[in-house]
């Protein structure tokens, strides 16, 4: 399914983002859907990884909310850490992350 933010407006959204609905009208099955995986088509739209082919048909209006989804991070024991620090995590001992990503989902 894809979305259209109102004209004129963007939405602040990215790919990989997890979306909520509410106060949609019309297609009121989608304020009942769990978090749901979005991919951004450009500013004004994007994509919803949902089947809405059983859906009734939208009305108007809706608020599409971000929603932060655990992830599960999983990382090496200390003594395989120590042999090999690099391959330990994402951000292993020796390797300095990108900051200009710092507090947005990647």
């Amino acid at each position: 399914m894809i979305v259209r933010v109102q004209e004129g407006k963007r939405h602040p959204f990215q790919d990989g983002d997890y979306i909520k609905f509410s106060e949609v009208e019309g297609m009121v099955e989608a304020n009942s859907l769990e978090p749901t995986l979005i991919t951004s088509i450009d500013k004004e739209s994007f994509k919803v990884h949902v089947d809405a082919t059983q859906f009734s048909s939208y009305t108007r209006n809706g608020i599409a909310e971000n929603v932060k989804v655990p992830q599960k991070v999983s990382f090496h024991g200390l003594k395989q850490s120590i042999h090999n620090p690099i391959a330990s995590s994402k951000f292993g001992m020796l390797e300095t992350p990108d900051l200009r990503f710092f507090g947005r989902s990647d």
